[in-house]
């Protein structure tokens, strides 16, 4: 009898030394294309009406509601793309926009945007490098392990959808973030500043790839199918001279005056 109970309190001691599971910060376990794939196929069987959380967890992909699976349904969440309605998992109307409308589409661009920005972890990360601009992966990897408490075994993941998440909304560089949190995809914003309308382009045919030999710096390539109408052409020089903040770092003796 005394030994069975010495068993069970050495027992009650080990498991009570049992290491706590190191948990990351709150962030999408998923970056935003795969979850932009993944409420595809929650519309595509349910449309607007949604499921619940156990039926909407296999209708985005999964073979059953385990642990993985919800927390894939909570990153849909975290992006703006689903929300929970009379205990259903429902598309927004963000997620309709980026699902039907074609890739070029101004409201599917912005819709993208406003999604990746809304993870809050996102949206730190992008103010914390505003200045800087985004170091390598494996300092940013450090850099969320030592101040932000992630896991050493999940950062790096993490690291590679947020980067692909960037890309994926065409906000790899931060004139077009700027843009965005103003509310305006970067394509309409530069239009705007243009003040006329662009003539919708022509079908990608006969494409030429044409280097310009700048002197001192990489070669930009110009790829377009030539020869072009002159209206076309001043188009494109006035669309690069709306761009050119964003292009051109400003001469030396510019930036001392």
């Amino acid at each position: 009898m005394m030994k069975e109970r010495v068993g069970k309190n050495e027992a009650s001691e080990r498991q009570g030394l049992k290491k706590p599971r190191h948990r990351s910060p709150n962030y999408p376990t998923v970056g935003l294309r795969n979850a932009v794939e993944r409420v595809g196929k929650l519309l595509k069987i349910d449309g607007k009406a949604g499921a619940p959380p156990e039926i909407a967890a296999v209708h985005i992909g999964f073979s059953k509601a385990h642990g993985q699976a919800m927390s894939v349904v909570s990153a849909l969440k975290k992006f703006g793309l689903v929300q929970e309605m009379n205990k259903r998992i429902v598309p927004t109307q963000r997620a309709i926009e980026i699902v039907n409308l074609a890739a070029d589409d101004p409201r599917r661009i912005k819709s993208l945007q406003e999604a990746v920005l809304t993870p809050e972890i996102y949206k730190e990360l992008i103010d914390q490098h505003r200045e800087s601009g985004f170091p390598a992966n494996d300092a940013m990897e450090r850099e969320l392990i030592t101040y932000k408490g992630f896991n050493p075994k999940s950062v790096s993941a993490f690291v590679r959808d947020f980067r692909d998440s960037l890309d994926f909304a065409c906000l790899s560089d931060f004139q077009a973030l700027e843009l965005a949190e103003e509310g305006k995809p970067m394509e309409k914003q530069v239009l705007s500043k243009i003040g006329h309308v662009i003539d919708p382009p022509r079908p990608l045919q006969g494409l030429k790839d044409i280097p310009l030999p700048i002197p001192g710096t990489v070669w930009p390539i110009l790829r377009g199918a030539f020869p072009m109408k002159e209206r076309e052409w001043n188009q494109m020089m006035s669309l690069l001279e709306a761009m050119k903040p964003g292009l051109v770092e400003p001469d030396k003796k510019e930036k001392e005056q």
